[in-house]
C-alpha cells in the first residue's frame, strides 16, 4: 500500500509550485493539530492519523492505522450511515456519533468530514473530530435534575391539593 501523508489530498498543480518547507509545514500542520483527525480509505480503513485522535481515544499508531473504522465506532448503524453519505459525496457537519476508547470509555463526539476524489475516484475522507463528551454528560445530569424537580413538584401540588380538601 501507499504510504498515506497529509499532503497527498492537495492538488498536484499547488503541490508542484509548493516548497519543501511549505510541504513540511503543512504535515506539521495536520500531524500536530490540536484537533484530531484521520482519513479512511474507500474501504473504511484507516490510513492516516494524527497523535490528537491517537492520544483522545489511547491507542497506539499500530492498534489503529490499517483498522476498519467501524472497529473503534460504538453503534454499527452510525458508521454505516456515515460511510454511505460520504461514498455518495455528502459532507457531513456535526454528524453524532459515539468512539470507543481503548480503556473501554465511551466519547461522544461530533464529526466533520468529506472525502478527496483522486481521478473521480474515493481516495479517502478528511474527518475532523470534537469531543463533546462533557457536554454530553451535563445534558445528561440536567435531565435527572429537571426530573426529580417535576417530581416534587407533583409531590408538594398533591399534598397541597390534599391539604386544602381536609381542611
Amino acid at each position: 500500500m501507499e504510504k498515506f501523508n497529509a499532503s497527498s489530498s492537495v492538488p498536484v498543480n499547488a503541490m508542484s509550485v509548493a516548497t519543501p518547507k511549505v510541504v513540511s509545514q503543512l504535515e506539521d500542520f495536520c500531524e500536530n493539530a490540536i484537533l484530531p483527525l484521520h482519513c479512511v480509505n474507500g474501504s473504511g480503513i484507516i490510513v492516516w492519523t494524527n497523535q490528537a485522535e491517537l492520544d483522545f481515544l489511547g491507542y497506539s499508531k499500530d492498534e489503529y492505522i490499517n483498522n476498519h473504522i467501524s472497529a473503534f465506532h460504538c453503534d454499527k448503524h452510525v458508521i454505516e450511515d456515515i460511510l454511505t453519505r460520504l461514498i455518495k459525496q455528502q459532507k457531513l457537519v456535526n454528524y453524532y456519533a459515539r468512539l470507543l476508547c481503548k480503556s473501554g470509555e465511551i466519547k461522544h463526539v461530533l464529526i466533520n468530514s468529506n472525502v478527496f476524489f483522486k481521478d473521480g475516484k474515493f481516495s479517502h475522507t478528511r474527518c475532523f473530530t470534537t469531543d463533546i463528551t462533557d457536554i454530553k454528560k451535563e445534558e445528561l445530569k440536567n435531565r435527572s435534575l429537571i426530573s426529580e424537580l417535576q417530581e416534587r413538584n407533583t409531590r408538594l401540588l398533591w399534598k397541597a391539593g390534599n391539604i386544602q380538601r381536609s381542611a
